[in-house]
């Protein structure tokens, strides 16, 4: 024999196995559904159709109860999950809510502004606001924090995120970074 006829002959193995299963399958419903006709309860049953109805819906209200228990538990430790998330990243902005206050300097509030407006976080009049309503430096950085606390945990890791990106050495003395993983990103 030649490889390429193994082959086939293999494959039509495989094949004939498979339909062997199918089969199978086939009489062992089959001979569940004989059965369900024989013990439906001490009455005789001879019409398969009513039994097979009856254990659809069974199946159908099994299945059902099943994805809402399943969406349950999944609701739950979604949850779980943003509340825990929540309190790390709302937490992070008020421990540094100081420090960033008396450190962040204007090209890095504007530029957390461009992020945090083009990543939907704040609409234009937000934005606007920041810049427009509060004169100094302080009172800026203040308000685009506050405002950030405010809205939530997406927006604070936004914030965050950008700020990593826009200024490592603030990054650090705020302790959102260490000085160690930026010396690392600098090495070959």
């Amino acid at each position: 024999m030649t490889r390429g006829s193994t082959r086939f002959h293999r494959g039509e193995a495989k094949t004939k196995h498979q339909e062997r299963s199918k089969v199978t399958s086939a009489q062992s419903v089959q001979q569940h559904q004989t059965e369900l006709i024989k013990t439906s309860g001490g009455e005789s049953r001879t019409d398969a159709s009513d039994v097979l109805s009856e254990f659809r819906v069974k199946f159908s209200l099994m299945f059902i109860l099943f994805q809402r228990a399943e969406e349950n538990a999944h609701a739950f430790l979604d949850k779980e999950l943003k509340m825990s998330g929540k309190e790390k990243v709302d937490g992070v902005l008020e421990r540094i809510h100081s420090k960033f206050v008396e450190k962040v300097t204007d090209p890095v509030i504007k530029g957390l502004l461009d992020d945090l407006w083009l990543q939907k976080v704040f609409n234009t009049e937000e934005k606007d606001s920041v810049t427009e309503e509060q004169r100094s430096r302080a009172d800026q950085a203040r308000c685009l924090i506050g405002m950030v606390i405010r809205k939530g945990e997406r927006a604070s890791h936004v914030m965050i995120e950008s700020m990593k990106k826009r200024d490592e050495h603030l990054c650090i003395n705020l302790g959102l970074i260490s000085s160690l993983a930026s010396v690392g990103e600098l090495l070959p």
